[in-house]
This record gives C-alpha cells, sequence and structure tokens, in this order.
C-alpha cells in the first residue's frame, strides 16, 4: 500500500507535496484502519525517528486531524487514532490510492 501512494503523491508532484507532507500520509493512512500506539506507527515507518514522528503527531493533534487518548494504567498506554474532521479524509486516501494504482501500472506498462 505504501508504494502505491507514494506513486500517486510522486505522480501529483510538488504542488500536493506542499499540501500535505509524506510522514502525515502515512500516519493517516494507518490511523483510517484502527488506533495505532506510538511504538506501532514508528515500526510502520521505517528510519522516522521518535522527535520527528512526535512533532508530526502533536501537529496534526494541535490541527484537530488526530486524538491522544492516555490510559491510566502502569506502564501508561497512548493511543492516536482519527478524529471525526480527520475520518473525513478518507474518501480523499482511498482516491489517491486508487490514482496511484493506476498511476503505478501506467508507468509499469511503459517500461
Amino acid at each position: 500500500q505504501c508504494c502505491v501512494l507514494v506513486a500517486g503523491l510522486a505522480g501529483l508532484g510538488a504542488a500536493y507535496q506542499g499540501f500535505f507532507e509524506i510522514i502525515n500520509h502515512f500516519i493517516v493512512q494507518r490511523l483510517i484502519e484502527r488506533p495505532w500506539r506510538f511504538n506501532e506507527l514508528q515500526k510502520y515507518i521505517p528510519g522516522i525517528s521518535q522527535r520527528i514522528l512526535t512533532d508530526n503527531l502533536r501537529s496534526m493533534e494541535e490541527d484537530g486531524i488526530v486524538t491522544r487518548t492516555v490510559y491510566p494504567e502502569v506502564p501508561v498506554r497512548v493511543e492516536y487514532a482519527l478524529s471525526e474532521l480527520g475520518d473525513t479524509m478518507r474518501p480523499i486516501i482511498d482516491s489517491l490510492f486508487d490514482w496511484g494504482t493506476m498511476y503505478q501500472s501506467l508507468v509499469r506498462s511503459e517500461k
């Protein structure tokens, strides 16, 4: 799935990248499925540092796209999920996935 979405982003070019950072796109892609813990997200995005992921999640939380739920357990469990506003991006992500699939097929057939 990641490769298809990256293909979609690459095909749309710099204008789209200015609108939506690739890292945030990967985060949203995962959170569409279910709530995720920080370490799960970090494992899903290879090479991302703890700081970059934290900064992106905080920014998305401030923008109202992501919710952060802290469970009073030992050890503390924190989950990130899409907010109601964030969930409105579902059709956009689905469309980008479909477009990326088509774009990848087109590029492969031209080689």
